[in-house]
C-alpha cells in the first residue's frame, strides 16, 4: 500500500475521511491522474478524464469511492500466496509500467522480478494512465510477448484442457483486459484493436469498481463468456482484482 493509504487504516466515518473522499473524485485531481508525469499532455484525450469526471460526479458517489479504497487493503493479505505462486510457478509475466506514476512506484514494478528473474519489464516515460499516450507502444508489446512460443509442456497442456472441453486445438485464447479504478473499458480500446487484427480474441471486463468482492465477481463472469484457455491483463487497481479471483 501506498503512502496515500494510510487514512484508509482507521475507518470510523470521520469528516477527515470524507473529504479525502471528496477530494479525491474533484476534477482537478482526476486531471492530475491523467496528466502528472506525462511528457506532452496534448496527448492526452480530454474525452477520458471528462468521462470519468461525469461518472465520479453522480451523487453518492464519493461514498462509494471510500468504501472501495478502504477494500482494496483486503488484497494484502493475499500477497504472501501471490509470492508463493510467482516463486513456485514462475508464470510467463509482462510488465508495462509508467515510470512517472505516483501511486505505483517504480520500485514496486521492479519488485515482480525478485520473484519472477526472467519477467519482461518496461518503464515508460509516463504517468499513471499510460493507455492514454502509449498504447502504440503497449499494445505492440503485448502482440509480441502473446505471439513468442510457448514451452512444449505449457502448450501441450493448454491442448489437453481443450481437448477436455471438446474444442479444436487450434482455437484461440482469449484475453481479459481489465481496467483500473478510475477508468472503464473504453481505456483498453487501442490496446483491443491491434491483437484482434493479429487474430486474438480480446474482451474487456466491466467491472462495477463497488467492492473488490463485487468487482471479483464481475471479472469471474467475464471469464466465463470466453471459450478456451484465458490470459489476464490488468491495469493498477485490476491487479488486486485478477488476484483475488485467482486465488479464491
Amino acid at each position: 500500500m501506498h503512502d496515500s493509504d494510510s487514512h484508509l487504516r482507521m475507518r470510523d466515518g470521520s469528516a477527515s475521511q470524507s473529504n479525502s473522499a471528496v477530494a479525491a473524485t474533484t476534477k482537478d485531481t482526476t486531471l492530475f491522474q491523467y496528466t502528472h508525469g506525462v511528457a506532452d499532455p496534448a496527448r492526452i484525450s480530454p474525452d477520458s478524464y471528462t468521462v470519468d469526471q461525469f461518472f465520479l460526479d453522480r451523487p453518492g458517489n464519493a461514498a462509494v469511492q471510500l468504501d472501495l479504497l478502504y477494500d482494496y487493503q483486503s488484497n494484502v493479505a493475499l500477497y504472501d500466496m501471490w509470492h508463493e505462486y510467482f516463486r513456485s510457478r514462475q508464470p510467463r509475466m509482462l510488465i508495462l509500467w509508467g515510470k512517472n506514476d505516483l501511486f505505483f512506484t517504480v520500485e514496486g514494478a521492479k519488485a515482480y522480478q525478485r520473484d519472477i528473474p526472467e519477467a519482461e519489464l518496461h518503464l515508460i516515460d509516463t504517468g499513471h494512465f499510460a493507455l492514454e499516450d502509449f498504447s502504440g507502444f503497449i499494445a505492440e508489446r503485448m502482440r509480441k510477448f502473446l505471439g513468442q512460443s510457448r514451452p512444449r509442456w505449457c502448450q501441450r497442456g493448454l491442448n489437453q484442457e481443450k481437448e477436455r472441453r471438446g474444442m479444436s486445438v487450434n482455437g484461440n485464447i482469449t484475453v481479459v483486459a481489465v481496467h483500473g479504478a478510475w477508468a472503464d473499458g473504453s481505456s483498453w480500446r487501442e490496446v483491443i484493436l491491434g491483437p484482434e487484427r493479429e487474430g486474438l480474441r480480446v474482451i474487456a471486463a466491466p467491472i462495477p469498481l463497488t467492492s473488490l468482492g463485487d468487482d471479483t465477481v464481475a471479472l469471474k463472469r467475464a471469464i466465463a463468456r470466453a471459450d478456451g484457455p484465458v490470459i489476464l491483463a490488468g491495469h493498477a487497481y485490476a491487479g488486486a482484482v485478477i488476484g483475488n479471483r485467482t486465488f479464491n
